[in-house]
């Protein structure tokens, strides 16, 4: 009778020992449970965070293609000013050469007609002051076109830029969702266990 006794004792000590043991894992892998939690409710915050720099991107590419076409419709207007400003030129130089035929014609009757010249001579200067006028307009206008060119390669070269870093943040929210998917799977997997 003791011995069944002690055979009893054992196998009671060896049940709480194994129960012990039991509990210690069951905590252990709570534990680890609650790390797959956080992990994932870091990867959530994670992937909002990206999401909303995509979105942030996706507003600034719309507006820089904004900017460029308004830029494009001012390069218009300039090179519309500056077919005009080319086509007054042309007819100042007509002009000029008319004037010129007109002194050239007078110039045989130099004496009676010499207050006829000075004043076609001055008419000349005046109409040269306005080529040069012209032309510096004109000038300005070219600068102002190549400056606007040079504007929008600049955002043209952004533009790729953002297309590109969008394309990088697209591969490491893929990743991301990967790591997520494995890692749910792995939790999944733990659940089971547990409740095995």
């Amino acid at each position: 009778m003791n011995d069944e006794l002690q055979r009893a004792k054992r196998l009671l000590d060896e049940k709480y020992f194994e129960a012990g043991r039991l509990r210690d894992e069951s905590v252990a892998k709570g534990d680890q449970v609650a790390d797959f939690r956080a992990q994932a409710a870091d990867l959530n915050r994670e992937i909002e965070c990206v999401k909303n720099q995509r979105a942030e991107m996706w507003r600034e590419i719309n507006r820089l293609k904004e900017m460029n076409e308004q830029k494009t419709c001012e390069s218009g207007n300039q090179l519309d000013k500056i077919k005009s400003l080319d086509y007054e030129l042309a007819r100042t130089h007509a002009r000029i050469e008319d004037t010129q035929k007109l002194v050239d014609v007078r110039s045989s009757d130099l004496r009676s007609k010499q207050c006829a010249l000075e004043d076609t001579e001055r008419e000349l200067a005046r109409v040269r002051d306005c080529n040069n006028k012209l032309m510096a307009d004109n000038g300005c206008v070219r600068r102002d076109n190549e400056r606007t060119a040079a504007e929008n390669y600049d955002l043209r070269k952004e533009l790729d830029f953002s297309s590109c870093r969008n394309g990088d943040l697209s591969v490491q929210i893929r990743d991301a969702e990967v790591r997520l998917k494995e890692k749910d799977d792995t939790l999944f997997v733990c659940r089971r266990d547990n409740e095995c």
